[in-house]
């Protein structure tokens, strides 16, 4: 059987040959390489040898090297599969968080208010959120534009006087496109040079909301109403600021307002205790007056009643034409030199006023203009105050 495969291998090799040399005979050449075939038979092994003419010198054959390659950590791709791009990140971890929304446009008008008369040149206090800038038009003409949405406040002479006048205050966005508005009617008038009846030089001083966030260290004294029944319990600091300013706001929103003398609490520093009681807040956001009226910032006077009765129109001239700062989201605007005599206080007598700041931050601006116990020129009932904010 060995030799019958040896001459079938012999037979095979010579065909091949021929064709390849295109059925033509030629000699042994001593270029021709020497090509050996191993027939496997079982346990026994066969080889054949030939030559085949090449151009290379005769040289023994050197056996083929194979490369191994790495086994693959997944199956082949399908030839007819697309490729898939890997990806350039991190896969996302969830659901992406939803994007937060701002607040809702709106713009409202403060003061003054709808339908009132005023005078000439005309206060406006407002507020605004959700919109990029603010334009004020009046009878539809912009009469300011471009007003940032942190300015609480400006003063506009309207035209013509003695009509009424409509006043709309439109919140835009970035591309100047309204967003909200809010729209009032005033009529104004050309104000009086009447600065009324001459009372005195009296000197300044200032009071304000004091506010509980102003104050650090422990919560530690108890705020009392009159009924001894604890309101609140405060930094020490704090409670003799409000004793002394007679009202203040907590941390949690709540304003509280001098309510009477008490036996229980906290000594204040100027003399004896005092007990509170809680206000509306959105009726009285600064405190209460003497006549439970709502205190107004950079307006309101604590005076002695009985040189400047109660609700009575006062006129300081050196206050008239003075800028007022923009400090804690009020001010911003330049003062008439008008206020009002809304409040008393227990050490406000004579010719001694009591200016409300508002805030304690203003107090400090305010006297960089107008230090405390500085005597200024005060009248009462001055015609020119009359439509005052």
């Amino acid at each position: 059987m060995s030799r019958f495969k040896t001459f079938f291998a012999f037979l095979l090799v010579a065909l091949l040959l021929q064709l390849s040399s295109g059925c033509s005979t030629r000699k042994v050449s001593p270029n021709d390489k020497e090509i050996t075939i191993v027939l496997l038979d079982g346990g026994t092994t066969d080889s054949l040898r030939f030559l085949d003419g090449t151009s290379t010198p005769d040289r023994q054959t050197q056996p083929e090297k194979t490369q191994t390659l790495p086994e693959s950590s997944g199956p082949e791709p399908s030839p007819l599969e697309p490729s898939r791009p890997e990806p350039s990140g991190p896969e996302p971890s969830g659901p992406e968080p939803p994007v937060e929304q701002g607040p809702a446009p709106l713009v409202t008008i403060h003061s003054p208010s709808d339908g009132a008369t005023v005078n000439n040149p005309v206060q406006f206090t407002f507020s605004a959120q959700g919109v990029h800038s603010l334009t004020l038009f009046v009878n539809g003409n912009a009469v300011s534009t471009n007003i940032p949405t942190t300015q609480t406040s400006l003063t506009q002479t309207l035209s013509p006087v003695d009509q009424s006048l409509t006043i709309k205050l439109v919140g835009l966005d970035a591309n100047q496109r309204e967003l909200a508005s809010h729209s009032i009617t005033v009529t104004a008038t050309q104000r009086s040079q009447d600065k009324g009846t001459l009372i005195d030089k009296m000197y300044i001083t200032y009071y304000y909301l004091s506010q509980e966030k102003d104050y650090s260290g422990t919560a530690d004294t108890k705020l009392y109403d009159k009924q001894c029944k604890v309101i609140a319990t405060v930094p020490s600091k704090f409670s003799d600021s409000i004793c002394i300013e007679g009202s203040g706001r907590l941390s949690d929103g709540r304003v509280l307002n001098y309510a009477s003398t008490c036996s229980c609490g906290r000594r204040c520093p100027t003399g004896g205790i005092i007990c509170y009681f809680e206000v509306n807040k959105s009726k009285y956001p600064w405190g209460v007056g003497s006549k439970s009226n709502p205190l107004q910032p950079l307006r309101s006077l604590a005076v002695d009643n009985s040189l400047i009765p109660y609700g009575t129109s006062v006129y300081i001239a050196e206050w008239d034409g003075v800028k007022i700062p923009s400090v804690d989201g009020i001010g911003g605007f330049t003062h008439d030199g008008c206020f009002r005599a809304d409040d008393v206080g227990g050490a406000i007598k004579g010719k001694h006023f009591d200016f409300f700041s508002g805030t304690k931050a203003m107090w400090k601006a305010l006297g960089a203009i107008h230090p405390t116990r500085k005597y200024l020129t005060v009248y009462k009932n001055a015609g020119r105050c009359k439509n005052s904010p």
